[in-house]
C-alpha cells in the first residue's frame, strides 16, 4: 500500500483547504489516478441525494409496494439530476444568460409571475427566482436556499408553464 495525498483548496492555512490521504495498491501514481477523481465525484453524489432526500422527499412517499417506489423514483430522479444541473450551471457559470439553459417559456413565465423587469437573466438570477417561487426571501444573512425551497419553486414553475402552455396559441 503506497500512500496517496489528495489537497483541494489554497494556501497552507486557507479555511477552503481540504486534505485527504488514500492508500493505494498500486505502486504507480497514474493508476491511483482514476480513484482520485471517482472521490471528487462524492460531492456530487451526496447533493443528488440530498435533492432527492430533502427536496423530493421521496422518503415520505407512503407507498406499498416496491414497484411503486421505483416508478416515483424513476420521475424523480431526472427532477433532481436537473436541478443539480441547474444549480452547478448558476454556481459555476453565474453570468451566463439564462436562455442557453433554460427553456424560452419557463423565463417569461417567471419574469411575468416575479414582476422582474429584465427578461434578460443570469444562471444565478434564474436560480434565486426559482427559490423566491418557493418561499425564499433572500435577506443578506439568508445564505444560499435549500433544497425543499428550491423544490417547492421548481414545482410552482413548472405548475405556471404548464398552465400557460395550454393557453398559449398554436
Amino acid at each position: 500500500m503506497h500512500p496517496l495525498l489528495a489537497t483541494k483548496g489554497q494556501g497552507r492555512r486557507s479555511s477552503l483547504r481540504m486534505d485527504s490521504l488514500f492508500y493505494c495498491a498500486s505502486y504507480r501514481r497514474t493508476l491511483c489516478r482514476p480513484i482520485l477523481d471517482w472521490y471528487t465525484c462524492r460531492w456530487v453524489i451526496a447533493e443528488y441525494h440530498k435533492c432527492l432526500k430533502t427536496g423530493c422527499s421521496i422518503e415520505q412517499r407512503q407507498l406499498a409496494t416496491a414497484q411503486g417506489l421505483l416508478a416515483i423514483l424513476g420521475f424523480l430522479a431526472i427532477v433532481a439530476v436537473r436541478l443539480l444541473q441547474l444549480r452547478t450551471l448558476s454556481r459555476s457559470m453565474p453570468e451566463s444568460p439564462a436562455r442557453q439553459f433554460v427553456p424560452p417559456l419557463l423565463l417569461k413565465v417567471l419574469v411575468a409571475k416575479l414582476e422582474l423587469p429584465n427578461s434578460e437573466m443570469t444562471m444565478h438570477q434564474f436560480w434565486r427566482a426559482i427559490a423566491r417561487l418557493g418561499g425564499f426571501i433572500g435577506r443578506q444573512g439568508d445564505g444560499e436556499p435549500g433544497w425543499q425551497t428550491l423544490w417547492c419553486g421548481w414545482q410552482r414553475l413548472q405548475d405556471l408553464s404548464w398552465g400557460a402552455s395550454l393557453v398559449a396559441p398554436g
